[in-house]
């Protein structure tokens, strides 16, 4: 489900294919927006078909994800960060807030709430220096991800200072925490809280374990399922981000 390569080759391709064409900065933002939000719609549509028949669960969960994180990407290639988390649930982004919520699907430009493949609203968790932008000429932004003064350089100065407490981060598969020298970094981060309140815990609230605290510790995506566990996470590396903005 992480599928590292893929969505990096996935990100490049379409960045450098509109280059080429000729695309302006706005009709790429609107492509990669657009095409998220079909995605999603397809998958979310698709849930009782595939829940019913008691298999494909899983790829429906992934093509939300997927969706949803390219529609983070297509405002990333708009306006030179990542999008701030939803805080109050109005569908728009608070950047004075906290850097957990939800996805911010109005200030994206979704034409609904960006929810997982059960119908409830992903958790949004980003970067917290991600969120402002160095670049507010929006004329000086290459296609290509050259521009020295955009998210390039926000992902490359929170590269370097590694793990920062508070800031978002990924357990080890075997860890419900996270610190210094075990944890990944990552950009952003989504959050399913799967299928059923699987720790059962009093206060309804679907997301599992470590997750129910809505902190920016977030579980690995490839640990496991279990009885009292089935949220389900995907996030996209600083590195790996970079890889696609910066070259």
């Amino acid at each position: 489900m992480h599928c590292e390569k893929s969505k990096l080759d996935r990100t490049r391709s379409v960045r450098q294919a509109l280059g080429e064409r000729g695309f302006s900065l706005v009709e790429l933002a609107l492509v990669l927006v657009s095409a998220a939000a079909l995605i999603a719609a397809g998958a979310i549509s698709a849930r009782g078909s595939s829940s019913e028949a008691g298999s494909g669960t899983t790829v429906d969960v992934s093509r939300a994800f997927e969706a949803h994180a390219f529609g983070v990407q297509g405002f990333a290639t708009s306006m030179g960060r990542l999008p701030c988390p939803d805080v109050d649930g109005d569908g728009r982004e608070d950047c004075d807030g906290a850097n957990v919520g939800e996805l911010p699907f109005l200030s994206m430009g979704l034409p609904g709430s960006a929810a997982d493949a059960y119908g409830r609203p992903l958790r949004y968790v980003v970067a917290a220096s991600l969120k402002t932008s160095t670049d507010v000429d929006q004329s000086s932004w290459q296609i290509d991800g050259r521009d020295g003064d955009d998210l390039c350089e926000a992902l490359k100065s929170r590269l370097a200072l590694g793990f920062v407490s508070g800031d978002l981060a990924v357990a080890p598969v075997s860890s419900t925490s996270c610190a210094a020298g075990t944890s990944s970094l990552a950009a952003f981060a989504l959050v399913s809280s799967g299928e059923t309140n699987a720790d059962d815990d009093a206060g309804g609230n679907f997301f599992d374990g470590p997750n129910a605290s809505a902190d920016t510790c977030v579980m690995s995506p490839q640990k496991k399922q279990a009885a009292d566990y089935d949220d389900l996470t995907y996030t996209v590396g600083l590195a790996e981000l970079a890889g696609a903005f910066c070259r």
